[in-house]
């Protein structure tokens, strides 16, 4: 989403020193979540590794949301990928992970 803001050109409008620090936040949380999802594999009965995943990938999508100029092509696209994210997290959470796996999941992903 964040390429389609580059490519149509929604990011030029924002101040000089703002693109800069929104690729760096982008691509630490890219980082992170990779990390968090390697060292937590091991412990997935107890945390759900896919919760903290979708949490951490709608904190990116929120955050190529908020630097477009409007409801643009990015804006649409999106939405389109928050709402499969949405449905395998309950997919997730109702089948394969316990209730104290998928909170706590959820509330890793809050933190991250």
């Amino acid at each position: 989403v964040l390429f389609v803001q580059v490519v149509d050109h929604e990011l030029d409008e924002l101040p000089k020193g703002s693109k800069r620090w929104i690729m760096i936040i982008f691509v630490s949380v890219t980082l992170l979540r990779m990390l968090c999802f390697y060292f937590m594999r091991p412990y997935h009965f107890y945390v759900s590794d896919h919760i903290v995943l979708v949490t951490s990938m709608l904190a990116q999508l929120q955050i190529s949301q908020t630097v477009g100029t409007g409801p643009g092509c990015s804006y649409w696209l999106s939405w389109i990928i928050i709402v499969p994210c949405l449905f395998e997290a309950f997919i997730t959470a109702w089948f394969y992970h316990t209730k104290q796996a998928s909170w706590t999941g959820l509330l890793v992903g809050l933190l991250f």
